[in-house]
């Protein structure tokens, strides 16, 4: 018998500790730094605290969702391509990609390779579909010369070896006409969606790139 009512004593307490937890937050939505929408969990005793589920998304379309916990994400995020399309699935628990689609239009570059070196590659949390679209808003192509074939656009991340981004590069190319790198100002991309894991060659954190080809149509 007192085993019985230790047993519904515990559950109770458990159910106002989740019942409180639920009547401290509110759900809100707003555009983010890049003009998604998110729809998100947030604690009423301290606004714009996320805590709980949040949505990401571009007009209709999910671009990514998962938890935060006091403004911080937690367990397993997802993040789409296109609709029902996983680009990534990452756990900020374990930091680390349980999911991460190759996308043929990125290569990586890593200094002083030698045969034989084990290498892991850089990873970028949380793909690369929101990133794009801030890379865009900071890129600017004035006075370039119209071409019917249009461009080669490459963007050049430089990633140290703690995983901070350190710049973005940006260059133009043709048969014709190409530019010099042009670095852009990443003051907007140092939050949630301009995270990375560093290179590792043989267990060691290392310095790289990762370059992603485009293609630009000047009319």
């Amino acid at each position: 018998m007192m085993k019985t009512l230790s047993t519904l004593l515990l559950f109770f307490i458990s159910f106002l500790a989740v019942a409180q937890e639920s009547d401290s937050t509110k759900v809100r939505s707003k555009r983010n730094a890049f003009g998604f929408k998110e729809n998100f969990t947030e604690l009423i005793s301290k606004p714009g605290i996320r805590n709980g589920l949040t949505q990401i998304f571009d007009d209709q379309v999910i671009l990514a969702y998962g938890l935060y916990k006091n403004d911080k994400r937690v367990g397993r995020w997802r993040f789409f391509k296109q609709k029902d399309s996983v680009e990534q699935i990452f756990n900020y628990d374990l930091k680390k990609a349980d999911y991460n689609q190759p996308i043929n239009s990125i290569s990586y570059v890593i200094d002083s390779l030698k045969e034989g070196d084990r290498v892991i590659k850089p990873v970028k949390i949380g793909g690369f579909r929101m990133a794009f679209k801030a890379i865009f808003q900071e890129s600017h192509h004035y006075g370039i010369p119209y071409n019917s074939a249009g461009y080669d656009q490459f963007y050049i991340f430089t990633i140290n070896e703690r995983g901070d981004l350190e710049k973005v590069e940006e260059k133009l190319s043709s048969k014709s006409y190409s530019t010099n790198l042009t670095e852009l100002n990443i003051k907007r991309f140092l939050n949630d969606e301009f995270r990375f894991i560093p290179a590792y060659v043989n267990g060691k954190p290392v310095k790289s790139k990762i370059v992603i080809k485009a293609k630009l149509t000047v009319s």
